[in-house]
């Protein structure tokens, strides 16, 4: 059973609008089984980009208390940028004092990165890691038929039952992003300056 008691939890999850709606579930059981910690999400900024930012889904939602991002470079000076970047990033979660990481970016057994990630976020100070266990091998592309994996969902779920916590059966995680009242009408005013759509569903 797990025995973590966490104070402080980082939520590292990269990508946009689709890879954060798949990491919500996961979320949601952390605020759940772990009430009383604050939730940070750690998510990342392409420069020069303009996708939907995990950070524009969750903040100001009840599943994180607030937000941090960092910046991607591309191109040229991109090597130096990203890395003056990440020392930078380093300083600010040494002084945030979280002590643990919950590890919600895509990764597969083997992956390299995962055992880079984990020395980086030891070196600021974090010593609790939700999510680095329980990984899938990587699909193999053989040239025959796909093999089924895992829905993305329920694989970060599965990553975090690895050590203990409870998680919701394959395929009942939950997706609800708490939309509160002013969403909803922002949603409605949207769509009042759309095209009829015919009254479809």
């Amino acid at each position: 059973m797990n025995a973590l008691n966490p104070c402080r939890i980082l939520i590292f999850s990269t990508g946009s609008l689709g890879d954060t709606l798949l990491v919500v579930p996961a979320v949601r059981v952390l605020r759940e089984q772990f009430p009383l910690a604050e939730l940070v999400l750690l998510s990342d900024v392409q420069a020069g980009s303009h996708y939907v930012l995990a950070k524009d889904i969750l903040a100001g939602t009840t599943l994180i208390d607030r937000t941090l991002t960092y910046v991607v470079h591309r191109g040229v000076f991109s090597r130096l940028s990203n890395l003056l970047g990440k020392l930078s990033l380093l300083t600010l979660l040494r002084r945030e004092r979280i002590d643990t990481l919950a590890y919600f970016v895509e990764a597969y057994l083997g992956d390299r990165r995962v055992e880079r990630d984990r020395r980086y976020f030891q070196l600021a100070g974090i010593r609790n890691f939700i999510g680095m266990e329980g990984l899938e091998a990587r699909p193999e592309g053989t040239g025959l038929a796909m093999q089924s994996v895992i829905n993305r969902a329920d694989e970060v779920l599965a990553r975090i039952g690895a050590i203990g916590i409870p998680i919701p059966q394959a395929g009942h995680g939950n997706l609800d992003v708490n939309l509160g009242s002013n969403d909803r009408h922002a949603c409605e005013k949207w769509r009042t300056t759309l095209p009829s759509d015919g009254g479809r569903p």
